[in-house]
């Protein structure tokens, strides 16, 4: 399920992008100064965004997060897509379904027109992802 970020889930977050580097490296825009390790910082940044987390409903646990980004509201009524599952959970089907929810809340109860997703070419795993999930 998804359920909006809120300061409560800072520790959780953190903790799952920290055992999740390794997976994110090759993706994250790191600064030019390099890699650094995400901080209480990176969370803060994600509040008072259109940023949700992906919880699986058997246990309530963080498995990833989605976020809405550049929403533009009026005729265009579009927003960036962008997404991460945490190293315990990828491979395992969790993108796949927070993507399709997210699509889902986008068009039904954001009232998007459009939806465009936020990805690196090179990343396959994410490209298979947005593509099941109905993105041409």
């Amino acid at each position: 399920m998804l359920r909006r970020l809120g300061p409560e889930d800072r520790g959780a977050w953190l903790d799952l992008k920290q055992v999740s580097i390794e997976l994110h490296r090759p993706w994250e825009p790191w600064p030019e100064s390099g890699y650094r390790p995400p901080d209480a910082n990176d969370f803060q940044s994600q509040l008072g965004r259109d940023a949700y987390l992906m919880i699986r409903r058997a246990d309530n646990l963080l498995v990833g997060q989605v976020n809405f980004n550049q929403l533009v509201r009026g005729n265009f009524e579009s927003a960036y897509l962008g997404y991460w599952v945490g190293q315990p959970f990828a491979g395992r089907g969790y993108a796949t379904e927070g993507v399709a929810l997210a699509v889902r809340h986008a068009f039904k109860v954001l009232r998007l027109h459009r939806l465009e997703a936020n990805i690196v070419p090179t990343n396959l795993a994410s490209l298979k992802v947005i593509q099941r999930c109905g993105f041409k």
